[in-house]
């Protein structure tokens, strides 16, 4: 399915989205507000990194956007933040021309890592549309709380088997439907994820999708001993490597799926996977 639209030439229109293209909430002027109203408050976070390892790299730009919600609804923004952060170090080639961020541009500037650490722990859901590469980063740099309901648009909503699009990717998500954001940087990257979730498919918007998906029973598989020639199996069927435990494991509602899928094409045989229930708030930690 598409949502693009096409010009009489064949030529397909794409619109910038920009932070106006969210509805305020004029109804609030802050999170508390929104709490009194009995309004949800979701916090949509992306960051951009040196690299991608959490214990060595460093978060070079963060974006916030506050959004309230009901009923699985986004209703409007209450605010938003849009910060730098030196890493002491100088940016690599690759991070440059991905971001368009220049080592000129972070110097001087650091995290208010109080301020953005209070705005997480008072919402009640922190959301990313790749939340197990950014929780980490947030984790690392101590901005977030080990209370914190993480969600994450890429895990919670199946976008090829629900929706039929052929990636998640955020940027061929946003051109699938209809529009682009400027350079990759966080806030852009937060205002297109955003975006996307306020989008109507079969109904129903993608929040409300990936609430549905989120308010189930999550379990964390993890592959224990599992032989060397199965990893391809086990990359091909969503699971990831984890190379401090040194194991494979996926995160599924599906556990009796996966515990049957693991006798058969991995183990075949005796089973010595483990399996525990994970509570949003523990999410995205591994």
């Amino acid at each position: 399915m598409s949502f693009t639209k096409v010009a009489e030439n064949g030529d397909v229109i794409l619109k910038r989205a920009t932070l106006d293209w969210i509805p305020k909430d004029t109804e609030v002027s802050n999170i508390e507000d929104a709490k009194a109203q009995g309004k949800q408050v979701v916090t949509i976070l992306d960051v951009e990194t040196t690299g991608l390892l959490p214990d060595k790299d460093k978060i070079i730009d963060i974006g916030l956007l506050a959004m309230t919600m009901k009923d699985n609804k986004f209703i409007g923004k209450i605010g938003y933040k849009s910060c730098y952060n030196d890493p002491h170090f100088p940016l690599n080639d690759t991070i440059k021309a991905l971001t368009g961020i220049k080592d000129e541009d972070l110097k001087g500037h650091s995290l208010p890592v109080e301020d953005i650490h209070k705005v997480l722990e008072d919402s009640d859901y922190v959301l990313a549309h790749n939340a197990s590469f950014d929780r980490k980063f947030c984790r690392a740099a101590g901005l977030d709380s080990i209370n914190n309901k993480w969600l994450c648009s890429i895990t919670f909503i199946d976008w090829l088997m629900d929706f039929g699009f052929s990636s998640s990717k955020l940027e061929l998500l946003s051109h699938f439907h209809g529009y682009y954001v400027g350079a990759h940087r966080a806030l852009e990257d937060v205002i297109a994820t955003t975006y996307l979730l306020m989008q109507e498919n079969e109904g129903k918007t993608y929040m409300e999708s990936l609430m549905e998906n989120a308010n189930k029973t999550w379990y964390l598989v993890r592959a224990t001993s599992a032989p060397y020639s199965s990893k391809d199996i086990l990359k091909n069927n969503g699971y990831r490597w984890d190379p401090g435990l040194k194991v494979w494991s996926k995160l599924t509602p599906n556990r009796s799926e996966e515990v049957i899928f693991l006798s058969n094409q991995v183990y075949k045989g005796s089973n010595r996977s483990t399996v525990e229930i994970v509570p949003l708030e523990r999410m995205f930690l591994d």
